[in-house]
């Protein structure tokens, strides 16, 4: 059994080989890695990042991509003119699920328990690593482009809306709305973000209604500050 020591150290390493297979990932997709700021550092042919961050967040109900693994790997929309201050929430998110073995011998923030050896851990590592690069990149890969994220999150057959908006019901779930209005924001269709944000605003969505309106008060000024820098 591993003491205090051994178990931090083992951690440390845990997360410096998932982060590595993230990294080689990135690389393939023509993104660089800098400290670990992967939002920050992406093509400026490519309108959107990778963003990786932990515990998973479970959500059935939410449009994901399950797999067996421990992180929550999102696409987030960004260029490289927007300040940090400016950063905007996730457009679409994969969530990547912890096999039955694996969470059998974790706690909940995928730390390396006591009895772990390192054979566990570089196991579950290569795990990891191994759906990164199998699974979770080629599904990435059908987005080229910002605006194939909005054009994803908006199709037909996108999480079909229980929400009404005024006396008939909406095909998308105003969550689907604010994250395809991001999207067409980091696309350049500005006119088209405001507009899902809109129609996000009309829905029943009372809970969500906060988000909708600070998401469209900061688009709006960015908007305004890229029209004032031309």
């Amino acid at each position: 059994m591993a003491t205090t020591e051994t178990r931090k150290r083992l951690n440390r390493r845990f997360m410096w080989v998932v982060r590595e297979g993230i990294a080689k990932c990135l690389r393939k997709r023509g993104f660089n890695r800098k400290n670990l700021a992967f939002w920050r550092d992406c093509d400026p042919t490519v309108a959107f990042a990778i963003y990786v961050s932990r515990p998973p967040q479970w959500n059935p109900d939410q449009c994901s991509f399950d797999l067996d693994c421990g992180m929550v790997v999102r696409i987030v929309p960004t260029t490289f003119e927007q300040p940090s201050a400016d950063w905007i929430p996730r457009a679409e998110s994969a969530q990547i699920r912890v096999h039955p073995a694996v969470l059998a011998k974790r706690n909940s923030n995928l730390e390396i328990n006591a009895g772990d050896s390192d054979d566990d851990v570089a196991a579950l590592a290569t795990t990891c690593t191994r759906l990164l690069e199998d699974v979770v990149l080629p599904w990435f890969s059908k987005f080229k482009t910002a605006r194939d994220v909005g054009d994803y999150l908006t199709s037909e057959g996108e999480r079909p809306g229980k929400i009404w908006y005024g006396w008939r019901e909406i095909k998308h779930h105003p969550e689907s709305l604010r994250n395809a209005a991001i999207a067409y924001f980091a696309a350049g269709d500005h006119e088209r973000a405001l507009e899902l944000l809109d129609l996000a605003a009309k829905t029943n969505d009372v809970p969500g209604l906060h988000f909708t309106l600070e998401l469209r008060r900061r688009l709006t000024r960015l908007i305004e500050r890229r029209r004032s820098a031309q």
